[in-house]
This record gives C-alpha cells, structure tokens and sequence, in this order.
C-alpha cells in the first residue's frame, strides 16, 4: 500500500489542476476550499494523516445522506464528490482526469433573446454581479427556448415556475 499522506495527495491533485489542466486561480480556489478542504477536515477529525479509502468512502456516504436530507444542495454535493474522486485518482494513478467541460460554448438563442441578453450586458454595471445576471437570465431563455417560445409576450406562469423550480435545484443559495 502507498504511504501518501492525504494533504500530498491534495497538493499533487492542485498542481495537476494548475499545470496539467490548466484551470483558473479562481476555479482551483473553488475545488481547494469546496471540495478538498472538507475532505482534510474529515481526515483531521479523526486524526488520520494517511490516505485511506475507508474514511473516503464514508465521505461519499455522509455527502449522499446530507444531499437527500437536503442539508447540501445538489451543487455543493457535485463539488465535495469530485473532491473524493479526484483524490481517488491520484492516490491510484499519480493522475486524474478533469471531467469539466473543454471548452466554454453557449448555446445559440434566437436573435431577439439574443437582444435581449445584449441590451441587458450593456444596462448593467458591476463585474460579479453582471456575470450571475447574465447566466441567470440566459438559462431562462434557454429553457423558453427549449419549450419552443421564441417570444417574451408568450411566457406564462408556467415557464416561470418551471424556471424557478430548476433554479432551486442547481442554484439554491441563488434563490
């Protein structure tokens, strides 16, 4: 058996993310702080230095269990399992396999919700803020889109509790 610790088994998952995959100092904060962050707190927790599936398997549980008794949301799950995947991979292999998308696409709206979307660009101000608007509505018209209204004056309530009702789902703190 490997004698890894699991905080070098962290270390060498972070590099591979900045160097091998090339990701963004913002995005490795995010897998650090939300996905292998709760992982050493575990292994911390029980005073265990040593990589050790057992404990990482009993993660996979807890997270599930708190996923279903809706404790976590679906996003924060998403993030804490990858975590215990990632580390799986390279405890395994020395290497892992980034399954997030290659390339940033969006998917084409028709012309006027394309309006839409540039005239709310323009209209708003701050950068963060600006960014979460802009997805926001853009999955809204992407979810019009998709039920075949190509028109703001055909949106019932319908289309806004199918929205809203997605939006809890993969956006709870959002809401």
């Amino acid at each position: 058996m490997k004698e890894n610790t699991i905080i070098s088994i962290i270390q060498q998952a972070l590099e591979i993310l900045e160097n091998g995959v090339g990701l963004a100092e913002s995005t490795i904060r995010v897998v650090e702080s939300r996905s292998f962050k709760p992982i050493s707190e575990y292994f911390n927790e029980r005073r265990s230095v040593q990589y050790n599936e057992v404990p990482i398997k009993e993660l996979d549980d807890l997270y599930l269990e708190k996923l279903q008794t809706g404790v976590i949301s679906q996003n924060v799950y998403n993030l804490r399992v990858r975590g215990t995947r990632i580390l799986r991979e390279v405890y395994a292999t020395g290497n892992f396999v980034w399954k997030g998308p290659a390339c940033k696409s969006r998917p084409d709206l028709p012309v006027n919700f394309e309006r839409i979307m540039t005239g709310l660009s323009n209209a708003i101000s701050s950068e963060t803020r600006s960014r979460d608007t802009l997805y926001i509505v853009r999955r809204f018209l992407l979810l019009l889109t998709s039920s075949g209204i190509d028109s703001i004056t055909r949106i019932g309530v319908e289309h806004l509790q199918m929205f809203l009702s997605e939006m809890s789902q993969t956006r709870a703190k959002g809401m």
